[in-house]
């Protein structure tokens, strides 16, 4: 019991001490606070009342000839434009490389056209040839007339007279068995012979078979081709009527041919 009470007192004089010990640091703390204030406001008071010294800068002194060289105030001159023979200041800066000299290249020769065929002024049209009171002839120089175009459309009206009068003449040469005279009239009656002639494929076609069948020593393979062509675009009626029309030709010519143009 007696350890009891020894312990007890033992440990409130512990806590009284521990209590003791926090006072006094609580006023010391309290003390020095107000002592720390007015210690920074002495350094603030201190920073703020030495004045801040600026830089002096010494002005460099300038000799008479930069005072010369400083130009007057006054309106700018007037910027001078680049021409043709002087250069620019940009281009003045870079240096200039000669480009090489091209040699001179003639202009080519110029190629004349090609001559045109000649044309039969249109005041000397090729003559009709004559009329003749020879049976077959004259035959042959009526017919020739029922394939002429009265109302001609060429692009020369003038020259229409020219392929009439060819016309008559190679289909009296044709009539009289002549090789190139059936050629122009089978070609002229499928053309039309520059507006000369009433066009008419089938009498052409039936010309091309005569051609063929008449056996003429200068019959080439471009007379079949005509014939392929020509007689190609016709119906199988309009073939057969050409052949039978051919037919009837080859046998007037072989029986009584017409004579030759004596102009």
């Amino acid at each position: 019991m007696r350890f009891i009470k020894k312990l007890l007192k033992a440990v409130g004089i512990f806590f009284g001490g521990m209590f003791l010990i926090t006072i006094i640091l609580g006023l010391s703390g309290a003390l020095d606070k107000p002592a720390n204030q007015a210690q920074q406001q002495n350094q603030i008071v201190a920073v703020t009342s030495h004045p801040t010294t600026t830089p002096q800068v010494t002005p460099t002194p300038t000799t008479a000839a930069q005072q010369q060289v400083a130009p007057p105030r006054g309106p700018a001159p007037p910027v001078q434009q680049p021409t043709a023979t002087q250069p620019s200041r940009a281009q003045a800066d870079q240096p200039t490389t000669s480009s090489p000299q091209r040699p001179a290249v003639s202009a080519p020769a110029t190629i004349p056209p090609p001559a045109q065929p000649s044309r039969v002024p249109a005041d000397q049209p090729t003559a009709a040839p004559a009329r003749s009171n020879h049976p077959a002839t004259r035959a042959a120089q009526e017919e020739a007339e029922t394939y002429i175009n009265l109302l001609c459309i060429n692009e020369d009206a003038r020259m229409c007279p020219h392929y009439q009068n060819e016309f008559r003449r190679a289909y009296q040469l044709a009539r009289a068995g002549d090789y190139q005279g059936q050629r122009n009239v089978a070609y002229m009656l499928n053309t039309g012979g520059n507006g000369a002639v009433r066009q008419n494929r089938m009498q052409g076609c039936a010309w091309r078979v005569i051609i063929l069948s008449s056996g003429h020593a200068s019959a080439d393979a471009g007379d079949t081709a005509n014939f392929q062509t020509d007689c190609g675009r016709l119906t199988d009626p309009e073939r057969a009527a050409a052949t039978a029309r051919a037919q009837v030709i080859a046998r007037d010519i072989g029986a009584r041919p017409a004579r030759r143009p004596n102009n």
